[in-house]
């Protein structure tokens, strides 16, 4: 059905001769001036209740001459009407009509002079074809002089008005600008309108209606990318308002006023749309205040994107600037660049996630201009987030930042599900679980695959994480696999590293935790000495008894003699296979695993003086020299170690060259001397950091030490 808008407008002009149409020219002074104009003995009209001529009449009679020069860019007074104007302004005005009416060299008020004729026209019920060619002829002139308020303001609300009368309805477009301190009437009129025939609001009259309301507050982004803002504002609208949003009913009536520019007439228009009266929602605080929530949150969402365009306002199509786009506008803004680094992304996870540092860094070269490599991580961690990967290990979440010559592994991070709101404790929790347990499960010939089935049965098991958190958990495990961690794997690392004493107070299951390693030590069923040193180590670390290891593995019924092959054959050449042990019972040898553990002690020994790979200072280890000047170390060391607190950092080649002139291998000395440190002083002396850094800390106990025993020497002697 269509619409049918019905007005009832009220005007106290009337209709007068002298009208000359656009299809005729007008000669005055000898000057053809063209039409759309009055040009007649003006008729007497009520101004400001006093009885004047009419403005925009053209008197021929009047003398138009230069005589008396008057320079055309001389503003007229507003209340001036033709036959006001002395003899040189008739003629400059009627100059400036000749021209074709575009010359803006005249001041504004002459073409505002020729405005009233064509606004008083308009009102005195011209044909139709006339009052478009009057509208069109106005626009033209609201162009003219776009600085003058002056004009602006009396054509725009001539405008506003004169399209409610003449134009229909469907012709209103939700394109309206926010330059005027009020709301524009068309744009009133079109809500008003749409609520009468049961229409919900949708978003781009909303946002029109915010953009051109005296209280809306759009800000710096929208004005920087406008369409990226309109775009993701009528997402955000469509996901809140699916159905549109449903206006509730106003009382107020829809009254348009309207005042001559001449003040000469008054006007009063009131519409029904089939049959029913148009509202007024210009008053309606609440969908000023919808309209703000949403363009506030687009704004929050564009906002790195805007800080960027400062930054860089030429890379606005770069990866980079594509990159910092909310999620849901990519798709309408496709990135070559982007499709490029997602596809080489799938393929690395494909292969297995571990790509090379170097290779990372190379592949998003000049998205990352910080020298610093945990930096460098941060900003490729979170562009690869962006389009969908994880980047771990992240030394943001907990977990071993890798060096440059280490791997980083990529994983698909799927969809990201509702969250407990203490999913981070868990995480840590986990992933702390899960790096005690591939430590104690990597030996020297990598892992088996049943220990390794048992660390990703563990992730599952886990609760409160969602399915993205346990990818990067699983993530997490494949890399503490293929790196193995560094011989300062000591109780400094685990409790720095992952914060262990807090998550010890948030309630860590460490019997858990024992389970698990011990799991893990017998999952291929054969207790391993290298994995038994290991737990030694680990068991204080976590506050657990070390004389619990040998009963924990004891428990766990594990076979001490030669597992079954294949039953043997009468007949066949060859030793017997014995006969299977009983399971269930206890099986080791208590005296055995001492004896065993007596033997790796030993050999440990004396491979640590061949190579200076200690792994712990144990009884075995060598006795330090009474000529040594810092207690606890030997005489080689020592000399290395007063070397070392010289400077605060050491870069590898010069660590490496050092250790050789004291005839040590670098990593042995390394795990020797943070071990002696963190024994000593409570925390290690050297830290990876792009080379090693000195403790400040460490390195003044040390020279302390030296002062002291210095002293005692001297006084001794």
């Amino acid at each position: 059905m269509p619409t049918k808008i019905e007005s009832t407008l009220k005007l106290t002009a009337s209709p007068n001769d002298g009208w000359i149409p656009s299809s005729s020219s007008a000669k005055v002074a000898g000057l053809n001036i063209g039409g759309m104009i009055y040009v007649e003995k003006p008729p007497m009209v009520k101004r400001s209740s006093i009885p004047q001529r009419c403005m925009a009449y053209i008197d021929p009679s009047l003398e138009a001459s230069d005589k008396k020069y008057s320079w055309r860019g001389r503003p007229l007074l507003e209340s001036c009407g033709y036959s006001d104007l002395g003899p040189a302004s008739r003629l400059n005005y009627l100059k400036w009509l000749k021209s074709g009416r575009k010359d803006k060299s005249y001041h504004p008020s002459y073409m505002l002079l020729y405005f009233s004729g064509l606004e008083r026209r308009f009102f005195c019920y011209p044909p139709k074809e006339e009052a478009a060619e009057i509208l069109s002829e106005v626009r033209r002139l609201q162009k003219l002089y776009p600085e003058d308020y002056l004009s602006c303001h009396h054509i725009s609300e001539f405008l506003d008005f004169a399209m409610l009368s003449e134009v229909g309805f469907e012709a209103i477009k939700p394109d309206f600008k926010g330059n005027s301190p009020y709301l524009p009437t068309e744009l009133i009129f079109a809500i008003g309108v749409r609520f009468v025939k049961g229409e919900s609001l949708n978003a781009e009259w909303l946002q029109n209606w915010l953009g051109c309301h005296p209280k809306g507050d759009l800000r710096i982004p929208m004005l920087r990318c406008p369409d990226k803002f309109t775009a993701l504002f009528r997402m955000r609208f469509d996901e809140r308002f699916p159905q549109g949003l449903e206006l509730t009913p106003s009382k107020k009536r829809l009254q348009v006023p309207y005042t001559a520019s001449t003040l000469e007439f008054k006007g009063m228009a009131e519409f029904r749309c089939n049959g029913k009266v148009v509202p007024d929602f210009s008053d309606k605080s609440r969908i000023i205040e919808i309209g703000q929530e949403i363009a506030d949150d687009v704004m929050k969402e564009l906002k790195k994107f805007s800080l960027f365009l400062v930054k860089k306002p030429a890379a606005q199509d770069s990866l980079e600037a594509w990159l910092l786009l909310p999620e849901d506008l990519r798709p309408l803004y496709p990135n070559k660049k982007a499709a490029q680094l997602k596809s080489w992304a799938a393929e690395i996870v494909k292969a297995g996630g571990l790509v090379p540092v170097s290779e990372l860094i190379e592949r998003m070269q000049g998205l990352t201009t910080k020298k610093n490599l945990k930096s460098q991580l941060t900003i490729m961690a979170d562009l690869l987030g962006s389009i969908g990967f994880g980047l771990t290990p992240d030394h943001r979440l907990a977990s071993r930042c890798p060096t440059p010559e280490q791997p980083v592994m990529l994983f698909l991070l799927g969809e990201k599900g509702k969250r407990a709101g203490n999913w981070w404790s868990a995480y840590r929790k986990v992933l702390l679980e899960i790096s005690l347990g591939a430590y104690v499960a990597l030996g020297k010939d990598g892992v088996v695959d049943v220990e390794r089935n048992l660390l990703q049965a563990h992730i599952d098991s886990a609760t409160k994480l969602d399915e993205q958190i346990r990818r990067r958990l699983h993530a997490d495990l494949v890399w503490y696999l293929a790196v193995k961690p560094d011989k300062t794997f000591t109780r400094k690392r685990i409790a720095s590293f992952h914060n262990f004493d807090a998550i010890i107070s948030r309630g860590l299951d460490v019997n858990l935790v024992r389970e698990l390693m011990i799991s893990i030590v017998r999952a291929d069923g054969i207790i391993h000495p290298e994995q038994v040193g290991k737990l030694e180590k680990l068991y204080p670390i976590l506050e657990l008894d070390p004389s619990l290891i040998y009963t924990d593995l004891h428990a766990g019924g594990i076979i001490d003699d030669p597992a079954l092959i294949q039953t043997s054959l009468p007949g066949r050449k060859g030793e017997t296979i014995p006969s299977p042990g009983e399971a269930g019972g206890p099986g080791l040898d208590r005296s055995r695993i001492e004896a065993i553990r007596s033997d790796t002690e030993r050999i440990s020994s004396v491979l640590g003086q061949i190579f200076d790979t200690n792994d712990e200072q144990s009884s075995g280890a060598i006795a330090p020299s009474n000529e040594s000047l810092v207690q606890g170390l030997d005489q080689q060391h020592n000399g290395l170690v007063l070397e070392l607190v010289t400077r605060k950092h050491w870069p590898e080649s010069k660590f490496a060259e050092l250790c050789k002139s004291h005839g040590m291998m670098p990593s042995g000395a390394l795990e020797s001397i943070n071990e002696w440190a963190f024994e000593t002083c409570g925390e290690v002396l050297l830290d990876e950091n792009n080379g090693f850094e000195v403790s400040l800390g460490v390195a003044e106990l040390i020279r302390k030490n030296v002062l002291e025993e210095n002293d005692v020497d001297s006084k001794t002697s």
